[in-house]
């Protein structure tokens, strides 16, 4: 004859223990976030510039005007991607 289970041994084998662990703290996330965006400026400004004598690049930068703009978008950016880079260096290192 088995013996009935007793309660507390029942809802002991349906505890399912997880460990979770935390990857990035909200500050990581948005350093990375920072550093991901001022990248993607940079691809997205600089790669017309680079190609301009190609037909989509002369879509992009249609003007002297339109150039200017977008060579200083691309300046500031690289100024806060150093920054960012500078500041996740020094933070990684402590």
């Amino acid at each position: 004859m088995n013996a009935p289970q007793s309660s507390s041994a029942a809802s002991a084998a349906s505890v399912k223990l997880e460990r979770t662990f935390q990857r990035f703290t909200i500050g990581q996330r948005w350093e990375h976030a920072v550093l991901i965006l001022c990248v993607t400026v940079q691809l997205i400004t600089g790669l017309p510039q680079k190609y301009q004598s190609s037909s989509w690049s002369q879509w992009i930068i249609s003007s002297p005007d339109r150039l200017g703009q977008l060579q200083q978008i691309h300046h500031i950016s690289a100024l806060l991607l150093v920054a960012a880079v500078l500041y996740h260096l020094i933070r990684g290192s402590f």
